[in-house]
């Protein structure tokens, strides 16, 4: 049976920003995590102190950059992830909405919390990264192919959209699946953050049981 335990304790409400906003902001926050070092794995969500965190620099000052987003600011973390420096970059890449910023943090602490919880549950599962050019969070079900065919697995991502696409949660089944998908509105559209917990976990749940018998049914064909 497929679980996501911890979802409804873990999640923070949505919505209080527009699409709009959330575009805007996005943009100024890709902007400013292409400032980060280079990573061979992408950035890892660290909830206290709310960053995206890149790789330890091997350099003189040491520590880890990081991108406080809620504040769009550059920070550096020591050893234990406590700030050392600070660079507020608002201004400088524009102006987004403080609303969206926070709404966007939240979103991305979600992110974590949820696929850090299937990521336990879930035999072949990888680590939980964000892609540091667009800021989606995901992880990927390896599982077994044969020889000579196409790799298959399930991608589970939360997206912030794009200029076509709104922010949603997707889960897909590769090489050749449809995705899956829940968007914003229809989470920013329940009453609460128990609601809007509730429903992730019973769309992720329902979603991946789809996705799993889909490659059954095409492991069988073949």
């Amino acid at each position: 049976m497929i679980e996501v335990p911890g979802c409804a304790e873990r999640w923070n409400w949505v919505g209080d920003a527009s699409v709009g906003d959330w575009r805007e902001a996005k943009a100024a926050l890709v902007r400013a995590a292409s400032l980060l070092p280079p990573t061979r794995e992408g950035l890892e969500w660290c909830d206290e102190p709310c960053v995206l965190a890149g790789e330890r620099v091997d350099t003189e000052e040491g520590g880890r950059p990081a991108l406080r987003v809620g504040s769009l600011t550059l920070v550096l973390l020591d050893d234990d992830d406590q700030l050392l420096k600070t660079t507020p970059l608002a201004g400088t890449l524009g102006e987004p909405k403080e609303a969206a910023l926070s709404d966007i943090e939240r979103w991305l602490s979600n992110a974590a919390a949820v696929l850090d919880s299937v990521s336990r549950c879930t035999r072949g599962a990888s680590r939980v990264r964000t892609d540091p050019d667009t800021l989606q969070t995901s992880l990927e079900i390896d599982l077994p192919s044969r020889a000579g065919e196409p790799e298959r697995a399930i991608v589970v991502a939360f997206g912030l959209g794009n200029d076509d696409v709104d922010p949603l949660i997707t889960v897909t089944a590769q090489p050749d699946g449809r995705p899956d998908t829940l968007p914003l509105s229809r989470i920013s559209a329940l009453g609460d953050g128990d609601a809007q917990a509730k429903a992730v976990e019973r769309f992720i749940i329902e979603a991946l049981e789809r996705a799993y018998e889909s490659l059954r049914r095409e492991w069988r064909r073949r």
